[in-house]
Formats: C-alpha cells, sequence, structure tokens
C-alpha cells in the first residue's frame, strides 16, 4: 500500500506535534490516546484500534468543545479512509461533518473541503481535487498558516508532472512557512525536483538534488520521502536508460500507483519511447474510470 498522502499531506499529523497548544494540558487519557493514534495511522496494523482511538479522541475534543480540534480529527480519519482505500467512507464521514456543522453553525468547511480533495485526488480526478483543495483554503483562517501549507503543497504535488508551471506557483506560495518544518521542507525540495525535471531543467534539478540530499542529511529526517523519484530521474538526466527502466517496474513508495504513471509517462517521453508513453497513457485513464467507478459502486 502506498504511504504518499501520510508523507505529503502532514496537516492532520505532524503539524499536531509542532503546535503544542493543541494538546490538552494535564489529561493523561488524551496523551495516551493521541499517542495511539499516530502509532495506528502509521502502520496501519488494525482498521479496528484505529477507528475506536481516533473516535474516542474525537469525542473528547468535542466534550471539551474544542470544536476545531473534533473536525480536524474527522478529516485524520477521512485521509485514514483515502489511504486504505475506501473513499466511499471518506466521502460519508465528510457528509456527516458537512451536516454535523451546519446543525451546530460551525464554520469549519476547510476541512471538508480538504477531505474531499484528498478522496478525489486519490480517484485521479485532479481538476475536482484542486476544486475542493481551493476551496479549503478559501476557508482557512488567515492566520492558519500550517493548514494552508498543507493544501497547498498538495496543489503543487498534483500539477507536478502534468503542469509544471502551475506546480511551481503553488510550490512557492509555502516554502517560508515550510522552513519551519523539516519534513515539510523535505516535501517542498522534492516537488522542486520534479518540477525541475518536467521542465526538462537539468541545471535546476541538480541544484534540487543536491539541496534536497544535504537538508535530509543535515537534519537527520527519518523519512525518506522523495528519495526513490529523486534517484530516477537523476539517472535520466544522466541518460543511464537501461537502469531507468527496471526502476520503473519496481514499487515507488513515493507515490500512488497514478503517481507512478505519470513519472514512467514522462519518463519514456524523456527517453524517446513516444509509444511507451502513450500506451501507458491509456493505462493511466482506463485505471482513473476503474477507480472511480468503484467509488460509485461503493456509494
Amino acid at each position: 500500500m502506498s504511504r504518499y498522502l501520510l508523507r505529503c499531506l502532514f496537516a492532520a499529523i505532524l503539524l499536531w506535534l509542532a503546535c503544542p497548544a493543541l494538546v490538552l494540558a494535564g489529561n493523561n487519557r488524551h496523551d495516551e490516546l493521541y499517542k495511539e493514534f499516530l502509532r495506528l495511522y502509521r502502520t496501519g496494523e488494525d482498521d479496528q484500534a484505529f477507528y475506536q482511538t481516533a473516535e474516542e479522541l474525537a469525542n473528547l475534543y468535542k466534550q471539551q468543545d474544542q470544536l476545531s480540534k473534533y473536525y480536524t480529527m474527522q478529516l485524520n480519519i477521512c485521509l485514514y479512509d483515502t489511504e486504505h482505500n475506501h473513499p466511499y467512507k471518506a466521502l460519508k464521514r465528510a457528509n456527516e461533518m458537512l451536516e454535523e456543522m451546519k446543525v451546530g453553525h460551525n464554520d469549519n468547511y476547510e476541512n471538508v473541503y480538504a477531505a474531499l480533495g484528498t478522496v478525489y485526488e486519490s480517484r485521479g480526478n485532479y481538476r475536482m481535487a484542486s476544486h475542493y483543495y481551493q476551496e479549503a483554503l478559501s476557508h482557512t483562517k488567515a492566520d492558519d498558516q500550517s493548514s494552508k501549507m498543507s493544501v497547498q503543497s498538495r496543489l503543487a504535488f498534483l500539477y507536478m508532472f502534468t503542469n509544471p508551471e502551475e506546480a511551481r506557483r503553488w510550490n512557492a506560495t509555502y516554502r517560508e512557512t515550510s522552513l519551519d518544518f523539516p519534513d515539510y521542507h523535505q516535501v517542498y525540495l522534492f516537488i522542486e525536483g520534479v518540477i525541475s525535471f518536467s521542465m526538462a531543467d537539468k541545471k535546476a534539478f541538480d541544484r534540487a538534488y543536491e539541496t534536497y540530499a544535504s537538508y535530509a542529511s543535515e537534519h537527520k529526517l527519518n523519512d525518506n520521502y522523495g528519495q526513490e523519484s529523486m534517484q530516477i530521474l537523476r539517472k535520466l538526466f544522466d541518460r543511464k536508460f537501461d537502469e531507468v527502466e527496471q526502476l520503473l517496474k519496481e514499487e515507488n513508495h513515493d507515490l500512488d500507483d497514478i503517481g507512478q504513471l505519470d513519472m514512467a509517462i514522462r519518463a519514456y517521453d524523456y527517453m524517446g519511447q513516444k509509444d511507451k508513453a502513450l500506451q501507458l497513457t491509456w493505462q493511466r485513464a482506463d485505471l482513473v474510470d476503474s477507480l472511480n467507478s468503484d467509488m460509485l459502486f461503493n456509494n
């Protein structure tokens, strides 16, 4: 199972760790639930235990009248559902969140829109994903830079292979904020590298690659997110095409199935294998159709 959403969408998980104000001081049960929630989210080893822990934690926030945190927890559950190929569950929960907000006259709509964006992104419907991510941005509080960064990085990620100019525009919007969050800045640097490749700018890619590598080493980041893809792209620029073709056949832990096809299409086009790139383009279209049909059927 690809973990790319977990690694890229840090708002609901890692940014909580960076914001002590979100912790209920002195509440031992909260601390226990929170740590267990993080463990279960990351391992994905026990769905039943995850849902039980997440729901209890969400209800704890609700009981304390901390509705912003309560809805962020609901978003976390939607992300888990999406990562584990249950988009219909995420859509159902997003709709329940919306109805609950209407009844309670709450205005945390950015969580609903972010949830919908991740669902449509996971199905390969980037047009709808972009629409909902931008809706999430428009409803995010002006001073909530960390939440904005999580969505802006998703928009950059959406476009990095298919529309690098648009991707760079979105990537630039959160660069300064990402400097305070090493894991997020690693994502920023990775996306910059992919954008440079998509624009066939070897000099810019070399700079991005070296910066990415030195930053990861300097900050001793445990998550090597982006490393596999960056190495493939470097070999492409170095014209080590046989090695690239072998790596493209292996699972890439940075990208989901659609992202891997997007990279392969770009790679084969760069290697001059136009027929192979076209074949993969049709394969991608079939995959997107299948994913969306499955979601509609389950709904």
